[in-house]
Order: structure tokens, then C-alpha cells, then sequence
């Protein structure tokens, strides 16, 4: 009695699921796929893959700020290295890092057998001048009389003009040494060629130089005795991706920030290098950043630099990051064109950032028009599905 129950049950149970089964095929078999008409994907109004899509409207983008990484350096336009133009030993050094120093002041005295030479130079040139002179005022008086020849005034003429020329040479090399040391011609002074700050020095007393340090081999002496800047005007150089280059426009406002973030400098764009680094890839964008008062900023710093981009640079809208489809180089989204319409829009992504969840880009897509989010994925299924029935 139980087994002929049981069978009975198990018997209702499997015909009303057949019956059921066959009813929801029969409903799947009469919903019409998704068409597509000149790039429109139309589905049916009653296709019940229409309530997995969300949507959403595209928005305007906002003005574009990007960020980069970069290092400081003196301006080279306010910048100056200064060697010493006379070998010898350094007797003194009169200035220390970080001072303020005039055009002209002395920064180290130097102990130079040359410069002494060539004051030695003009003594004697000026000796020999004033001996010629009256070599030739006594020539002049003796022909009055009779008591040479003309040939012997015009040889005393010669000699003078020799012993101004050479009086002129000694001391057109003291005068290029700018040296301006008075009365005191024992030691050599090296002298500041500018105003601004002592930025670097190398230089100890004892120390031996000469004009030829420059070229050496060996970076410490490659190294200038003084560099003097002015502490505020500093040049930043930032490294920019090749595909990046086109945000930088000159003339545009800069704002730095240091690593601790406690205050902010102004700056503007002055150059791109037309060149990229080999290795990197990157270029190299070149700013001008004002400095505070305290000379806060100093070469070798690394900063923050934020900019806007131009508008024409900032082109292009901001969609849900859900609503964009593909691979890179590939990629598209799809416009809702009223109850089961969609066309599929490809698009490239904009330069610059956008905010979290959302995707800058450019195409045929303007604000406003409403987009497909949540379900893009199942969307882009059924048009590939309707493209490829064609």
C-alpha cells in the first residue's frame, strides 16, 4: 500500500515539472532576440534582460589638476660657479655657506706667484714707460740743436709707443683677473662676479688651485670654489611621460608642496625639452618656483608640483568606470537611446585624472546623454550576439 503511494507521488511530481519545464521553454521560445539596425541594438519590450541594465548620466568634467615628482636646482639664469683664474694657495677664506654677499666682495685671498708676476708686470712696464719718455723728450731738444739726426727722434718715438702698448697689455691682465685689491698686491683676491648667496663652498685654507681645475678628471675638483645664487628663484625639473607632455604648456601656474606638506610655492612652466631620455622615455619639463624669505627650498630638494590642465588638453566627459567596455586600444560604452534602444560609442581615454570610481574619456559622447553602468557587460554580449547574426 506505502510502495503503490509512493509510486503514485513521485509520478504527480514529475509530470507537473514537465509540464512546467515545457511552459518555460514555450515562454523563452516566443521572446525575439535583440536586433541590430545601423549600429541601434533594439530589444523587445518584453525581454527580461532589459532590468539588469542601470544607467546613468555623463558628466561634465570639472577643470583637470595633475600631479608629478620632481628636483630642484639653482636657476642657472641667477646662478654663478666661480673658480679661481690664478694658481696658488688659498691664504683665507673670508665668506661661509649660506652668507650674503655684494658684487665685489671678497671671498678668499690666495697666495699666487703668477699674480704676482703680473703686478710685477706693470711696475715694470710703467718704469719703462716713463724712461722712454724721457728718452724721447731728450731726443726732441737734441734735434732742436742739431745734435742728432732725425733718425735717432724717430727710433725714440718707436720705443715709446712700444712701452705703451706693452703698459696697456700688463695691465689689461690684471685687469682680467678683476681682482680690485687696492694697495694690497701680496695676495690675489677672488671676488664675487654677483650678488646673491653663498649656496656651495669648496674650499679649505691650504688649499691649492688654479684656472685648469675645471677640467680635471676628478669631481671634487671639478667642483667650483663658490657657487653664488640668488635663494629665491629656483629652477624644478619634473619627468614626464612622452604621452604626458602635451598637459605641460608653457607659461603655466605651478603650485609646489614639499614632502611634509605644510606649505605651499608658487611656480610656472618655462620649458619642455624638445629631447626625451633615452633609457626612460620621459621628458623633461622645466619650472621656475619663488621661494620663501627663510630660502626654505634649496637645490636637491624633491617636491610636488600640481598644475591645470588646459581646457582643450582636459577635453572629454566622466562616466562610471562600470560603464566602459573593452580592452585598451578597444574600448567603448553604450548610450541609452530610449526603452531597449542602445548604440554602442567607442572611445578613447582623456589625459589626466579623474575622481575614484570614475573614467575620463573622449568620442561621439557628450554630458548629459545617459549611458549604460551595471550590466554593460551582459549589453556588449547581446550586440556582439546580434552583430555577428547578421
Amino acid at each position: 500500500m506505502n510502495q503503490n503511494f509512493l509510486r503514485f507521488t513521485a509520478l504527480a511530481v514529475s509530470s507537473l515539472f514537465l509540464c512546467h519545464c515545457g511552459k518555460h521553454q514555450e515562454t523563452e521560445a516566443t521572446i525575439a532576440p535583440p536586433v541590430l539596425k545601423e549600429g541601434l541594438l533594439q530589444f523587445p519590450k518584453d525581454d527580461p534582460r532589459l532590468s539588469s541594465f542601470a544607467t546613468a548620466a555623463v558628466s561634465a568634467r570639472p577643470a583637470v589638476r595633475v600631479k608629478w615628482f620632481g628636483r630642484l636646482e639653482w636657476d642657472d639664469d641667477h646662478t654663478v660657479r666661480v673658480f679661481s683664474p690664478v694658481r696658488g694657495r688659498v691664504v683665507e677664506v673670508l665668506v661661509k655657506n649660506n652668507d650674503v654677499v655684494k658684487e665685489g666682495d671678497a671671498l678668499a685671498t690666495i697666495s699666487s706667484a703668477e699674480y704676482a708676476q703680473a703686478v710685477a708686470d706693470v711696475t715694470k712696464a710703467e718704469a719703462d714707460l716713463s724712461l722712454s719718455q724721457k728718452n724721447l723728450k731728450r731726443a726732441q731738444d737734441l734735434l732742436k740743436i742739431g745734435a742728432i739726426a732725425t733718425k735717432d727722434l724717430e727710433a725714440a718715438e718707436t720705443d715709446e709707443k712700444e712701452k705703451v702698448a706693452e703698459l696697456k697689455r700688463a695691465k689689461k691682465a690684471i685687469t682680467s683677473l678683476d681682482n680690485r685689491a687696492g694697495d694690497n698686491t701680496d695676495f690675489f683676491a677672488i671676488r664675487a662676479p654677483t650678488s646673491g648667496r653663498v649656496v656651495d663652498l669648496v674650499l679649505n685654507r691650504g688649499q691649492q688651485v688654479s684656472p685648469d681645475q675645471v677640467q680635471s678628471n676628478f669631481s671634487r675638483l671639478t667642483s667650483p670654489l663658490f657657487t653664488i645664487s640668488d635663494p629665491h628663484r629656483l629652477r624644478l625639473i619634473l619627468e614626464v611621460p612622452e604621452e604626458r607632455l602635451p598637459e605641460c604648456r608653457v607659461g603655466t601656474e605651478v603650485v609646489v608642496q614639499t614632502r611634509s606638506g605644510d606649505k605651499t610655492y608658487q611656480g610656472r612652466i618655462t620649458g619642455v625639452d624638445s629631447d626625451l631620455d633615452a633609457t626612460t622615455g620621459h621628458g623633461r619639463v622645466r619650472c621656475i618656483v619663488t621661494n620663501d624669505e627663510l630660502g626654505t627650498l634649496r637645490a636637491g630638494m624633491v617636491v610636488k608640483a600640481e598644475f591645470s590642465v588646459s581646457t582643450h588638453e582636459a577635453s572629454g566627459v566622466l562616466v562610471p568606470s562600470l560603464a566602459v567596455v573593452g580592452a585598451e586600444g578597444l574600448r567603448h560604452v553604450y548610450l541609452s537611446e530610449g526603452p531597449g534602444n542602445y548604440r554602442k560609442v567607442d572611445v578613447e581615454p582623456a589625459l589626466g585624472d579623474a575622481p575614484d570610481g570614475l573614467t575620463a574619456i573622449t568620442g561621439k559622447i557628450s554630458p548629459g546623454q545617459t549611458i549604460v553602468t551595471t550590466g554593460s557587460l551582459l549589453l556588449d554580449a547581446a550586440f556582439q550576439d546580434a552583430a555577428a547574426a547578421k
